[in-house]
């Protein structure tokens, strides 16, 4: 049976903010159906003893259980393989949803004939629960883009959850770089790759924990990490890329390895890759000798995890 969205939602060790999540899911609002997939990365917590029990009363729901601990990336394409609906809303275990969202961005998506649309997303420091059933307001006005890769890459900031795609886009991209740990970089890159068309969408369309226990995004380096295998990653898999894309990659990926600088030396700005850095920002291109060192640098890299 085919239904016309598929919540997807990773799951490692999320018990302490599954409730609200939960409940944010159980109060979308619209008239489509619908269905909950739940793809648990073999926690060591209650998780899936939390997802059973909120979910009894709830129609279409999957867990899907994991006796191996992969990664996000891994999981997140597992429950889109297996998903029924038309469209894939995709979240982390940890967000709020505004209980029009999915309706919303449906509409819109369904109006412009488009394959993905992305909103915004705001990060809280205080209790989910304040954030279960808040709507989005109004009419948030969107733009569309006809060329969604390079519109992401110049714009910027298209990063976490808070995305409905087709699930034909999805296929079709091939989903999240299983190479990756993290897909928050690398899955917008490969979507908008394939799509014909984008929606960027200024309501905020989830609510995330910023900060707090089990948060892959509370390790620095391993984003950064990730970030370079994305950018490099497209630019040798992406056979569609311009030169304009693959240069604004080749910047990204001297960028983010400033940033790790930053964080693992004691005097970054005496580094190589702070020269390459202020280049590349000046000249908007990156030569090839700051690219063997960016490579270097995280090809070495310790305290991050790697799927390869």
């Amino acid at each position: 049976m085919t239904l016309d969205v598929s919540f997807i939602l990773t799951v490692f060790n999320k018990s302490r903010y599954l409730v609200p999540t939960i409940q944010s899911l159980q109060n979308q609002k619209g008239d489509f159906s619908r269905e909950f997939i739940f793809v648990d990365d073999c926690s060591t917590d209650d998780s899936v003893a939390v997802i059973e029990q909120n979910t009894r009363s709830t129609d279409h729901v999957t867990i899907i259980r994991n006796s191996d601990n992969k990664g996000p990336s891994i999981r997140l394409n597992q429950g889109a393989w297996q998903a029924r609906g038309r469209l894939l809303y995709l979240l982390d275990a940890d967000d709020i949803v505004p209980n029009n969202a999915a309706v919303k961005m449906r509409e819109i998506l369904l109006r412009e004939q488009a394959e993905v649309i992305y909103g915004r997303h705001c990060s809280i420091y205080s209790s989910l629960h304040e954030f279960v059933d808040q709507p989005i307001v109004g009419n948030p006005p969107y733009v569309v883009s006809h060329q969604p890769l390079t519109y992401i890459l110049k714009k910027g900031g298209f990063v976490r959850m808070g995305m409905m795609a087709t699930k034909d886009l999805y296929l079709r991209s091939g989903g999240c770089d299983e190479q990756i740990f993290i897909q928050d970089e690398s899955l917008p890159i490969r979507l908008c790759a394939a799509a014909a068309k984008l929606i960027d969408y200024s309501a905020t369309v989830l609510f995330w924990i910023a900060s707090g226990e089990g948060k892959n995004s509370a390790n620095e380096l391993q984003l950064h990490h990730d970030g370079f295998l994305a950018y490099r990653n497209a630019i040798s898999g992406i056979r569609t890329l311009s030169e304009k894309e693959k240069r604004i990659l080749e910047n990204k990926m001297v960028s983010v390895a400033w940033k790790s600088i930053r964080l693992i030396q004691p005097f970054p700005y005496t580094s190589r890759l702070f020269a390459d850095y202020v280049i590349s920002k000046i000249m908007k291109k990156t030569g090839r000798a700051a690219i063997r060192r960016v490579e270097k640098l995280y090809s070495g890299m310790e305290g991050v995890r790697r799927l390869q």
